[in-house]
């Protein structure tokens, strides 16, 4: 069964598609990363 998004203002956070979230968690984790790295 494919997944259905609801359609609504763009800003809903609903209306956001997952891949947004994994985005910010990847950039989170990479930031993290570099920090303990002692990359500047």
């Amino acid at each position: 069964m494919k997944p259905c998004f609801k359609r609504g203002k763009p800003d809903d956070l609903e209306t956001l598609h997952p891949v947004y979230f994994a985005l910010v968690m990847a950039t989170g984790i990479v930031a993290i990363s570099t920090d303990l790295h002692g990359v500047p």
